[in-house]
């Protein structure tokens, strides 16, 4: 049986050059105004800091409402304007020196910019809407709480797999959230985050010769919600969204953590380095090979089932 892939048009390919060097463009402009801050501080009068930030805000707020919300443009100009966002509060923080805890910054921030994220349906920014409420738990725990690294992580994936929940939801009704790039960053992050707790639980546990009393409490939730998480997404990716990528990311996040949980094993029962690196390399071969080769039969069997969709639909 002949493949045919089709492949982007004239049209389709400046139409995605122009968006990728619209966000290049966009991103070189605000990190600029960050170095620019930086750089220049101590020859900045306060009036002349606030000013510019404030500034800048308005317009680029203003250059969006005239752009349109439903253009590219209007829309990455409504992302710089809440990064802006940002460095006033920054700006602000380091002139009067208010004496709050970085948290305060990241979770004023994400406040203040939430009106803008859900009027300006682009995925784009509840992507980086989401990065800052990451970074704010994360000052957060560190300031506030003494919670180990293994519950931190644990946290921090369930906080990603509510994003990956809300996403799912919302993308029923909101056709800006149709296309699976974010839903793909919002699952790598939870799987990836979770995998990690997972992981050094792992190390916790060998350290303390395997005694599992001594994880810490948020500890002990990091392997059934990562269980949760990844099987989850397994019954999505492969049943109601078939998405191939998705499928390759839960793959590779269980044999990430079969293996390095493998390794730990395994550098446990023997001394010897040789020996050790020829335990891992069959280890290795062992995990990874029929994880490929049933990714590439189930990437098979979703292209068979593509192509019978594609041909009852013509029927």
């Amino acid at each position: 049986m002949q493949r045919q892939a089709a492949t982007p048009s004239g049209s389709e390919w400046r139409a995605w050059t122009g968006r990728v060097l619209l966000f290049l463009g966009a991103a070189q402009i605000i990190a600029g105004i960050f170095f620019f801050f930086a750089y220049n501080w101590d020859d900045l009068a306060r009036w002349q800091k606030l000013g510019a930030t404030q500034t800048g805000i308005v317009i680029c707020a203003l250059a969006a409402r005239f752009a349109g919300l439903e253009s590219p443009a209007g829309k990455v100009l409504l992302l710089g304007a809440g990064a802006l966002v940002g460095v006033a509060l920054a700006v602000y923080g380091q002139i009067y020196q208010t004496g709050a805890d970085t948290f305060d910054l990241f979770a004023a921030w994400a406040g203040l910019i939430l009106g803008w994220v859900l009027i300006a349906r682009f995925a784009a920014f509840w992507i980086f809407w989401a990065v800052i409420v990451n970074v704010a738990l994360a000052f957060y725990l560190d300031t506030f709480t003494e919670v180990d690294e293994a519950g931190q992580l644990l946290l921090f994936g369930l906080l990603n797999a509510g994003f990956l929940l809300s996403h799912e939801v919302a993308r029923q009704r909101f056709q800006w959230l149709a296309h699976p790039w974010s839903r793909r960053v919002l699952m790598a992050a939870c799987l990836l985050l979770l995998a990690v707790a997972v992981a050094t639980v792992v190390v916790e546990l060998r350290a303390e010769r395997w005694l599992v009393r001594s994880v810490g409490p948020l500890s002990y939730l990091a392997v059934p919600a990562y269980l949760a998480v990844a099987l989850s997404a397994y019954l999505w990716s492969s049943g109601k969204g078939r998405d191939l990528i998705g499928l390759f990311l839960v793959v590779l996040s269980a044999c990430g953590v079969a293996w390095y949980a493998g390794m730990e094993v395994a550098d446990e029962l023997f001394d010897d380095e040789g020996v050790l690196f020829l335990v891992m390399a069959g280890l290795t071969l062992a995990i990874f090979g029929p994880a490929g080769l049933w990714l590439h039969r189930t990437w098979l069997r979703l292209e068979a089932t593509k192509g019978a969709g594609r041909g009852a639909s013509h029927v």
